[in-house]
């Protein structure tokens, strides 16, 4: 059924900055891929892609806190209940710190897991351990911005998400490059920078939700 002109217009002004955010997810993974992919070594290929895939698995399987935490704020943005919206942000954030804190604590038995299931070259398994390592410890951050980016969505403002990920993205690819080539960390160095900008992409959702929470009294 064709919507109404409004209607078309209004769900296009959300959905787009939603699209782009989605695609854009990939991208810290992504990017440590095309980094090390300059190293003279097939081996941190290897190693970063396996990692990447084993990660994105890992999150994938919380993505229930991006899409809870939009429906439950949707209800209260709906009904005008500004105590129901603060409680179900507070709420979510304090479950994915919980699930970060039990991914971390769970870290060397994913690892573990993940090698046995990809079984790389020993050589690659050893740069695998220490990327996905490493990755674990964003994962509080990671699951953190879940929750924000579902609570911007249900007050129906996809494009601060847009944000978030542009910059999250940007500053990984600027410390990815930073620590391979000019440091050279190689493997530790775009796993760290990817967790370094998990951290900061948190961070400054914290500071435009101060915003929003002010003017939600």
């Amino acid at each position: 059924n064709a919507c109404a002109p409004r209607s078309c217009v209004r769900a296009w002004r959300l959905a787009w900055p939603l699209i782009l955010s989605n695609l854009s997810v990939p991208l810290l993974g992504l990017v440590d891929t095309a980094v090390v992919g300059h190293l003279p070594s097939p081996d941190y290929l290897g190693a970063v892609a396996l990692g990447s895939m084993l990660i994105g698995v890992i999150y994938f399987l919380f993505g229930f806190l991006r899409m809870g935490t939009t429906a439950l704020t949707s209800q209260a943005f709906g009904a005008g209940d500004g105590v129901e919206l603060r409680t179900t942000l507070v709420r979510a954030l304090l479950i994915a710190a919980g699930l970060g804190a039990l991914v971390l604590v769970l870290g060397p038995l994913l690892t573990t897991l993940g090698g046995r299931l990809f079984a790389p070259a020993p050589a690659i398994l050893e740069q695998f351990r220490l990327y996905v390592g490493v990755r674990l410890f964003g994962a509080p951050a990671a699951l953190g911005n879940f929750v924000l980016f579902g609570w911007f969505l249900g007050l129906q403002d996809s494009r601060r998400p847009l944000l978030l990920m542009v910059a999250t993205n940007a500053l990984n690819a600027v410390l990815a490059v930073t620590f391979v080539f000019g440091l050279g960390l190689a493997t530790g160095g775009v796993a760290i920078a990817t967790v370094i900008a998990e951290y900061a992409g948190f961070g400054l959702g914290l500071l435009i939700l101060a915003g929003t929470w002010r003017r939600r009294g």
